[in-house]
């Protein structure tokens, strides 16, 4: 078997451009064209828009613009909502941790509720004994963030096999 040699030519003549071709470069280029007058039109627009706008809104004496009445309601939302964040949260979570560290498969946490006018916290949460949640109430007495945290209430769970302790705490903020 013999194969039939290989002949490359690196030398040709250029091919005319078609009709074709022609044509659909002329209509790129036209709607090129187009979508920029169009681009033009529309930046002009915008900018005597807010000419008009400029001239419409009401000036204040110093050359600013007229402050805005806010709505009460948001602003009373926006004040509660930078309440609730100011709250030590880092130390409380800290001190919780390090209270159920040795005891933390006896007890779990089960819900935080913290009333920042009365600048206190609910916690409430689940011991597998009563020894156990006393023993937790002990450790956030002895940790220091909390103020007089006391046992509030405590239910034994017989609806569960474990019978687990729900119990609930409350303390206050130290400032």
């Amino acid at each position: 078997m013999t194969t039939a040699s290989l002949q490359l030519d690196f030398v040709t003549e250029r091919r005319k451009a078609s009709m074709v071709g022609l044509l659909v470069l002329a209509f790129g280029v036209a709607g090129a064209a187009w979508t920029l007058v169009d681009y033009r039109d529309l930046v002009v627009r915008a900018d005597l828009a807010e000419m008009q706008l400029a001239a419409a809104t009401p000036r204040s004496a110093k050359g600013g613009r007229a402050p805005v009445k806010a709505d009460t309601r948001s602003l009373d939302d926006a004040a509660a909502a930078v309440a609730e964040l100011s709250l030590p949260w880092s130390q409380l979570l800290d001190q919780l941790e390090a209270a159920g560290q040795d005891a933390s498969r006896d007890v779990a946490l089960l819900s935080i509720e913290p009333d920042r006018e009365k600048r206190r916290v609910r916690i409430g949460a689940e011991a597998r004994t009563l020894p156990a949640a006393l023993v937790f109430a002990e450790r956030l007495q002895q940790a220091g963030t909390l103020e007089h945290p006391l046992l509030d209430s405590h239910k034994v769970r017989t609806d569960q096999r474990e019978r687990p302790v729900y119990f609930e705490l409350t303390a206050g903020w130290k400032q």
